[in-house]
């Protein structure tokens, strides 16, 4: 998860079991606010998601538990995406899991997404979103894609977005982006890895810690999306757009 302020959003209903499970209610929230931030306060969140597909997909896919593991990857994908990005990581933290799993976290970076007005930072949240869920289905044990529903269509949200203000086709830029975040993913596997180390050790981490910048000084930029990436994270990138289309309108 990136960092951001939440607002509380209408309840919406589905015709799908009638209201929406818990689950949907807390992802309608993360995707309202996003649209909110790339469209504006009145941003209709129906354009992004159809809430009886969204409530119909945690329904076949349940959320599932993030090990210690998955969340320090997940964080740390964003983190180093931050940097790549030029949005200035700052920290990520791991809570929870007293079990071993219901682990969850947060990356946050110094620039706000709020204050982004054009297609290039829109399109670099849209990739540092999506090298958290990348990375945990790259690099830790157990990642799942599904269970970062809110994030790919954010993620989505910001692409099209960018799309709007290229005047180029959406369903192509998408695709692109989610390449090349595959690819920044594999570039720096070795940082996100050494990073989330640290992350399972200490629970937080921040930019100014000479271990932490020392890692993050290897990160110089992001990729293009001619660059090649492995089968694994050509399959990422099909499901993720695939994910995506399931609870689309």
């Amino acid at each position: 998860m990136t960092n951001s302020t939440r607002p509380k959003a209408a309840q919406p209903h589905s015709s799908f079991g009638g209201t929406p499970c818990a689950a949907t209610r807390n992802r309608m929230r993360l995707i309202s606010h996003d649209a909110q931030v790339a469209y504006g306060n009145n941003a209709s969140v129906d354009r992004f998601v159809s809430i009886d597909r969204l409530n119909r997909f945690l329904f076949t896919r349940p959320p599932r538990s993030a090990s210690l593991d998955d969340a320090a990857i997940h964080e740390c994908g964003h983190l180093v995406a931050f940097e790549a990005e030029n949005l200035i990581a700052w920290s990520a933290k791991i809570n929870g899991g007293s079990n071993g799993h219901e682990w969850c976290g947060l990356a946050q970076r110094a620039r706000d997404f709020g204050s982004y007005v054009d297609a290039p930072h829109f399109l670099a949240e849209a990739r540092a979103t999506l090298a958290g869920p990348i990375a945990e289905e790259l690099l830790s044990q157990s990642g799942s894609l599904a269970s970062s529903i809110a994030e790919l269509v954010g993620a989505r949200i910001c692409v099209e977005r960018a799309a709007e203000l290229l005047f180029v086709d959406p369903e192509s830029l998408w695709i692109k982006t989610v390449r090349e975040a595959a690819a920044l993913v594999e570039r720096y596997a070795k940082e996100i890895e050494a990073l989330a180390e640290l992350l399972e050790k200490r629970k937080k981490i921040t930019a100014s810690s000479p271990s932490v910048r020392k890692i993050l000084k290897r990160v110089q930029g992001g990729v293009s999306a001619s660059c090649t990436i492995s089968p694994q994270a050509q399959h990422a990138c099909d499901d993720i757009i695939r994910l995506v289309a399931e609870v689309s309108p």
